[in-house]
Order: C-alpha cells, then structure tokens, then sequence
C-alpha cells in the first residue's frame, strides 16, 4: 500500500497536478481490461502486467499504475481514462 506520505508528494510528471489512488473496485476493473488487451499506454504498446493500485490525475484523463506497491512515475506507462470506456465510471 502507498503511504499516504509518499502520496502527497508525488505529481503528474506532465502537468504537475496532484494524483489520487484509485478505488479498489476500479484497479479491478482495469485489471480485466488489462487481461482482454484492451489497455494501451502512452507509448502505444498494450499494457500486460496487471496493476496492484492506480493513481489518477486531478483531471481524471490519465492514469499511472502502481505494480507491487511501486508507482510507476513514466509518462510512456501511464494512460488515458479513455481506454476504459465511460471516463466518468472511474
């Protein structure tokens, strides 16, 4: 789990902007989409190891994931709310 310490210091690489974890229910449901190949980074490659947390942008359009409690603070690994369908459900 991410102490909340180390989560308030931490920031969008891009914009700055503060980053909130994500609900369990949602990790979950990325999850899913991670298992159908559905999620695509930044870079543009599909995105296979399944993610133990999330953090969202203040913004709620792009998302970096958290693999064995380590967030992964690289802008070509996150990616866009989009790709999970209805951008409000996250």
């Amino acid at each position: 789990m991410i102490s909340q310490g180390l989560l308030s210091l931490l920031v969008c690489p891009e914009t700055h902007q503060e980053l909130e974890l994500m609900e369990p229910m949602d990790v979950e449901r990325i999850n899913r989409k991670i298992s159908d190949g559905l999620v695509i980074t930044r870079s543009g490659s599909a995105m296979s190891a399944l993610l133990s947390a999330a953090l969202i942008r203040r913004d709620r359009k792009v998302i970096y994931p958290v693999r064995e409690d380590i967030p992964i603070m690289l802008i070509e690994e996150s990616f866009e709310t989009a790709v999970l369908g209805d951008p409000e459900a996250v």
